[in-house]
C-alpha cells in the first residue's frame, strides 16, 4: 500500500497487473472511462513531466473541436503526448497486450488521427534516469 497526495479533480487508479506491461494501465483507464460513460480519455505518460501547457491546451482544444478523432501532438514528424483517445475506439483499446500501449492499434487507425504540430520537444522526451534531466 502507498500513499498518494490528494489533488482536486485527479483520481489515481492502481494497476496491480503492471508487470504485464503498459497495456494493462491503458485498459484500466478505458474500463473506468466506460464505467463513467466518458466521451474520451487523455493519455499522459508519467515519465514525460515537462510537456508544455501550450501543447496540452492545443490537444485539448482540438479534442473539443473534433471529439470523435484521435488527437496527438507531433514534434518534427515524431508522435508525442498527451494523446486524446475518443470513446468510439475504447473497444479496440481493450484488445491491446504487452508493453506497447496503444501503439499497436494506432497505425491501423491513422485516418482517424489529427496531428497538432508543435515546437515542444518535451512532448516526446521521457525522463528515465537522472542523467536525462541534463539533456
Amino acid at each position: 500500500m502507498r500513499t498518494i497526495p490528494s489533488t482536486e479533480g485527479v483520481e489515481v487508479l492502481d494497476n496491480e497487473r503492471y508487470r504485464e506491461g503498459m497495456s494493462e494501465s491503458v485498459k484500466i483507464a478505458i474500463k473506468e472511462a466506460l464505467r463513467r460513460k466518458a466521451e474520451g480519455l487523455f493519455f499522459f505518460l508519467g515519465d514525460m513531466p515537462f510537456i508544455s501547457d501550450q501543447t496540452i491546451q492545443s490537444v485539448s482544444l482540438k479534442a473539443l473541436q473534433e471529439p470523435e478523432m484521435i488527437i496527438r501532438p507531433r514534434w518534427q514528424t515524431i508522435p508525442g503526448f498527451p494523446l486524446y483517445f475518443p470513446s468510439r475506439f475504447f473497444d479496440r483499446g481493450l484488445t491491446i497486450a504487452g508493453d506497447q500501449g496503444l501503439k499497436s492499434i494506432l497505425k491501423p487507425l491513422s485516418e482517424s488521427v489529427r496531428w497538432i504540430e508543435t515546437i515542444d520537444s518535451f512532448c516526446i522526451k521521457d525522463i528515465d534516469r537522472p542523467s536525462d534531466l541534463q539533456n
